[in-house]
């Protein structure tokens, strides 16, 4: 089996580190106001924000990252077509994208850091011996393995 280790990998600094820091900022203050608002040092609103700080939180943390410029196109096709997979959390799955779509589309900055190498990871650029990507007759992607064989030709990897 063929081993590579691309150690100059294409980097994102934007959807790396900056949307995810300011998003992460905007998540805290929003959070924190809305604790400072309704906490009454009691059990019911302790609850409260237990759920709004691990639930709702999530949600509009991926409104802001998406805000902030850290989804790109493709990105969040996949995030969407991963929510529509998903089995249990399916509803919040849903909903996180959607989160994510709209603040991409309320975004100036949606598109302008897009991750380059998102072609070549699914089989549209190809590594250099141009052979992964390839088809099979049933729409299912094949990667060639050393010795020319395909995953479908032998089955399960072992």
């Amino acid at each position: 089996m063929r081993l590579s280790i691309n150690v100059w990998q294409s980097f994102v600094v934007c959807q790396s580190f900056v949307a995810p820091v300011l998003a992460g900022v905007a998540n805290y203050a929003l959070v924190r106001v809305i604790g400072g608002l309704i906490w009454h040092r009691d059990i019911v609103t302790s609850l409260v924000l237990l759920f709004v700080g691990c639930v709702l939180s999530l949600v509009s943390y991926m409104f802001f990252y998406g805000l902030f410029g850290g989804w790109d196109e493709n990105g969040l096709k996949e995030f969407r077509r991963a929510s529509e997979i998903a089995s249990f959390g399916r509803p919040v799955g849903a909903l996180m994208a959607f989160m994510s779509r709209l603040g991409g589309c309320l975004s100036p900055l949606h598109n302008r850091f897009p991750v380059v190498i998102y072609e070549r990871g699914h089989g549209r650029g190809g590594p250099a011996d141009g052979r992964a990507g390839e088809a099979d007759r049933l729409g299912r992607r094949t990667f060639r393995r050393s010795g020319g064989r395909t995953r479908s030709e032998v089955g399960a990897w072992p």
